[in-house]
């Protein structure tokens, strides 16, 4: 009781932090909003080494951590409001303003399309806990690496793109439109398909250095997460278009095509995960399931979008990705021999090469294949 009621002054903080993100990010501010977290993940690092100090067992020291983390996270984000003049100010009855009715319209819907992603994990999570100790495990670390370029740049690139959707939107010019979505798109391939095809080659000498040790080593835990790791990463580029492809819904002011393609995903993962893991892929076909969920996610808005946006960006996107999927090969042979010349047990060398050869192999292949995009992307770098 005592450890609620320190954590649930946080559920306003971090409300309110998400609307002056909104705000910050309707302005074409990113950076701020997006360095939040680390305020909060230093409140909660002060918090344990005081715990650790003082040699005190409470474990409210955590609740106060993440209260704290919650007032510095939205002070952060409060001073550039107040300097740009982006704090609301309330005149007569808020209640009756056309744009909260709007956004109320817009609000159920929302939570239920985010809600997709945490009902496919419940549904998953007792599929793998239900074959017994492990696959469950497995599947959480196998997530997580795969996850970490969503995480970084999946994510930054739907959220850049949300303000220059609505402003087009507001204009009703298709072709305006379709000129973020195709820098969007091009963006979300230059960026994960080279992690893609880097953490399938890397899967085996990166999982062993990071978790293989002492019961996940006994109990065979390399084998088990290596493949649902390359399964995962087959979808980094559907679980960035969803978020993307969301967005551009939500900007055009169609609520309903996310909720729709939610219900596909959710039937998809449903009926495949139960499935699949009674075939040769075991838990790694739970996720299959995910993946296969998110494509067919982005594929229904893509579909019901049509109308709204000519397809023709499709046949505009298909050089430049053609053209980053040859770089993003050749990088992922030359990591692979790079990767036979490490002598076998050195994780630690195998990982740290792999990645620069990649790097260095894929940068080269980009500025003589896509020098354009090469430049773009530099110059976003730099900015933030």
């Amino acid at each position: 009781n005592q450890l609620l009621a320190w954590m649930f002054p946080y559920l306003i903080l971090i409300c309110m932090a998400a609307v002056a993100t909104g705000v910050l990010n309707a302005r074409g501010r990113f950076f701020i909003p997006a360095a939040t977290p680390i305020l909060f993940n230093l409140s909660l690092l002060a918090a344990i080494l005081c715990y650790w100090k003082f040699q005190n067992p409470s474990i409210l020291w955590l609740g106060m951590g993440v209260l704290v983390g919650g007032v510095l996270q939205l002070l952060l984000l409060v001073f550039p409001l107040v300097r740009m003049k982006g704090l609301p100010r309330f005149s007569g009855n808020p209640l009756s303003d056309p744009n909260l009715k709007s956004a109320l319209a817009l609000f159920l819907p929302a939570t239920f399309t985010l809600g997709v992603t945490q009902i496919n994990l419940l549904v998953n999570t007792k599929f793998a806990l239900d074959m017994g100790e492990g696959p469950n495990s497995y599947l959480f670390y196998a997530n997580r690496l795969a996850e970490l370029p969503l995480g970084i740049f999946g994510i930054a690139i739907a959220t850049a793109a949300f303000p220059r959707f609505s402003t087009s939107a507001l204009e009703e010019d298709r072709a305006k439109i379709k000129a973020p979505l195709l820098n969007s798109l091009t963006g979300t391939f230059l960026v994960n398909l080279p992690a893609m095809v880097g953490l399938w080659v890397l899967a085996t000498p990166l999982v062993d250095l990071l978790f293989n040790r002492g019961e996940f080593a006994a109990r065979g835990g390399l084998e088990g997460t290596v493949l649902p790791l390359r399964v995962y990463v087959l979808g980094l580029i559907s679980f960035t278009c969803v978020k993307i492809f969301g967005n551009l819904c939500y900007a055009v002011g169609d609520a309903r095509t996310p909720v729709v393609a939610g219900v596909c995903s959710v039937v998809t993962n449903l009926f495949l995960a139960y499935w699949l893991r009674f075939t040769w892929l075991g838990h790694s076909g739970i996720a299959l399931a995910v993946v296969c969920g998110a494509t067919v996610n982005v594929l229904v808005m893509v579909v019901r979008l049509r109308q709204r946006i000519e397809l023709s960006w499709l046949v505009e996107l298909a050089s430049p990705v053609g053209r980053i999927a040859v770089a993003s090969i050749l990088m992922g042979g030359a990591v692979h021999l790079a990767l036979d010349l490490i002598p076998e047990g050195r994780t630690a060398w195998a990982v740290s090469t792999g990645m620069i050869v990649g790097a260095v192999v894929y940068s080269g292949l980009g500025f003589v294949m896509f020098p354009d995009r090469m430049k773009t992307l530099l110059k976003r770098i730099k900015k933030t």
